[in-house]
């Protein structure tokens, strides 16, 4: 019986164990499927029944491109307006868009020959927010005069069904928020003149929620919320409720109780019973929610903020985030597909990433606000994609203190020894994959040859990772920076190594991954003048990368027998990491922040102009 009774013990105790573990299995297995260079990109709407995705962007264009990257169809307005709000019908029949030939024009196109059906003229106000309901029966807008209309779909052509009126909400402004009494309670604003905006969040079970900001002085922002019925031409709202800060962002949950409402300053939890909204909790470690989607059977949450989207256990009690995917610039839409296998997300100023998740087919689809998103199963996350053939990682260290016509450097080579210590300690890279030119070996014939070389013998699976740490020169008038060999004499370009000729090498290179790492004055002028956006687990698409110590100014070498700033934070995040696999974004946004607020430089991480990038990124990994 004891015996039993360890056994039983010991039974239960390994399945607790083993429970646990399974707990703390990553979130969703994704990998980067495509990625489509659209500038300025807006709104997303996936063809339900197609590889097909709509995008809309800030000049005014509505794309349609196959997942083959093939253009299918294009229309540009004939004036500035705007990026439209676009969504395509759930039979996959109509792709509608707003803004089609002024403001206040939403087009209805046929979605298999691209011809107009129908133009709705929605009036003189422009379409200041759009949605289509869930189950595609009605087109629902907002304008600039405070007014909602719904059009539905009788016989072959969408007509205006009911416009509901929406009165100025009563907000008094307490006296001890403000010093006067003239504040105009519905624009949002101080000005009277100023033009009410209506935000639609979703149309669901013939209700319809919208919210506005009725009060904005100074750091004191109030809004309301409002549920109106769809299904009964009813100006007045079953429900409105006050909220403290702006309403961002609105969903709710499959189970049609949970109301999660995202603010400046919090994300709040409304239990919806009887039509009335009240107050579960709220998490202050989530502001600024702009996007706001749930699983098809609700057991995730996904939350888009800025620039970063976290997926947390869904738990009215309590949020965890147990994925978080980094971006560096805001995303401004996020999408999923009517089959649930795809995810897609618009970066400012780069363009649309699209993800393979590998996910089973949603059992119920959620409303789609203008291609924003659409509840889905998610399983199994995990940020690494390990789908891809092995290639090898190459490192290529250049170091240089000890110049023939510059003044001598203190740290430059040792920076450059110490780096390629720390990674061949920890991470899976193989010292015989390693060349160093250090001193007197650096000269601008050495390495050049080390260059063409790896134009021939690269893999397409490789990785290749170039250190360079040395003097550097920028010459304003050709717009070129250069790397200063060993040999070079002073005040002669010739002898320079200029970026652009570095970047032909780069684009030449046959890996799928090249970062380079310049600890350098004036290095900053690799980049691309703009800026742009890149993801976590991006392994399978071509990038070329570059972190440099600076951008346009001179930077710091460091005390004599030290490490330069950069390099120390730039080690620091390497030593440090505990993470199997991380991609290169991670490491740039941890140096950019550390060196920035640490030394009067400013580190500078994107894609190097002109040189084949793709939106991919290198992966570091640790030794097993």
């Amino acid at each position: 019986m004891v015996k039993k009774s360890i056994l039983f013990l010991l039974i239960a105790y390994c399945t607790n164990i083993l429970s646990q573990a399974i707990a703390l299995q990553p979130f969703i297995e994704y990998q980067k499927y495509n990625y489509f260079n659209q500038e300025s990109p807006y709104a997303i709407a996936f063809h339900p029944k197609k590889d097909l995705i709509a995008i809309s962007t800030n000049d005014d264009k509505v794309k349609v491109i196959n997942f083959k990257k093939d253009s299918i169809w294009e229309y540009k307005a004939p004036t500035y307006k705007g990026a439209p709000l676009i969504a395509y019908t759930p039979d996959g029949n109509e792709l509608i868009f707003t803004k089609y030939l002024s403001g206040s024009d939403i087009a209805i196109f046929d979605a298999n020959d691209y011809q107009l059906k129908q133009n709705i003229k929605v009036d003189k106000e422009s379409v200041y927010d759009f949605i289509l309901s869930k189950e595609g029966k009605t087109i629902i807008t907002t304008g600039s005069e405070g007014t909602i209309k719904l059009f539905t779909k009788l016989a072959a052509e969408w007509d205006l069904f009911f416009e509901i009126i929406v009165p100025q909400y009563s907000y008094k402004v307490p006296k001890s928020e403000s010093n006067s009494a003239s504040f105009d309670a519905s624009s949002g604003e101080v000005s009277s003149n100023q033009k009410r905006k209506l935000n639609l969040h979703f149309a669901q079970n013939n209700k319809l929620f919208c919210s506005e900001i009725v009060y904005k002085k100074d750091d004191i922002i109030k809004s309301v919320l409002r549920i109106f019925e769809t299904g009964s031409k009813k100006n007045k709202a079953i429900t409105e409720i006050e909220i403290d800060g702006e309403i961002k962002s609105a969903n709710i949950h499959p189970n049609g109780k949970d109301l999660v409402i995202g603010t400046n300053k919090e994300l709040i939890i409304f239990e919806l019973v009887n039509n009335q909204l009240k107050r579960n909790r709220s998490f202050i470690d989530f502001t600024d929610v702009e996007i706001i989607n749930f699983d098809g059977l609700g057991k995730y949450v996904m939350l888009s903020i800025s620039n970063s989207i976290k997926i947390c256990k869904w738990d009215a009690q309590s949020l965890k985030v147990i994925n978080d995917i980094d971006l560096a610039r805001s995303s401004v839409y996020t999408a999923f597909s009517n089959d649930n296998k795809y995810f897609a997300c618009n970066v400012y100023s780069y363009g649309t990433i699209v993800w393979k998740t590998g996910l089973v087919a949603n059992p119920s689809n959620a409303t789609q606000k203008t291609g924003s998103t659409s509840p889905k199963k998610l399983e199994n996350v995990n940020t690494t994609n390990t789908s891809l053939a092995k290639g090898t990682t190459h490192l290529f260290m250049i170091g240089i203190d000890d110049y023939k016509d510059y003044p001598k450097l203190s740290n430059a080579k040792k920076d450059a020894v110490d780096v390629r210590k720390q990674l061949l300690e920890k991470y899976n890279i193989d010292e015989k994959n390693c060349k160093s030119l250090l001193d007197k070996d650096a000269t601008s014939k050495n390495i050049l040859d080390a260059f063409n070389d790896y134009v021939e013998n690269l893999g397409e699976n490789d990785q290749l990772l170039i250190y360079y740490s040395g003097h550097g020169h920028y010459n304003k008038q050709l717009d070129e920076g250069y790397w200063i060999p060993v040999d070079a004499t002073k005040g002669k370009e010739l002898d320079f190594l200029p970026n652009s000729t570095i970047v032909k090498y780069l684009k030449a290179f046959p890996a799928r991954h090249v970062f380079l790492v310049v600890d350098a004055c004036f290095s900053g002028s690799l980049m691309s003048s703009g800026t742009r956006g890149f993801l976590e687990n991006v392994s399978q698409f071509k990038s070329r990368w570059a972190l440099t110590s600076g951008r346009y100014e001179a930077v710091s070498d460091g005390v004599e027998g030290k490490n330069s700033p950069f390099a120390e934070y730039f080690m620091k995040y390497l030593k440090e990491n505990t993470s199997e696999k991380f991609a290169v974004s991670q490491l740039v946004n941890y140096v950019k922040q550390a060196v920035g607020n640490n030394a009067e430089q400013t580190p500078w991480g994107n894609a190097i102009r002109n040189a084949g990038d793709e939106g991919g990124e290198f992966i570091f990994e640790i030794k097993k």
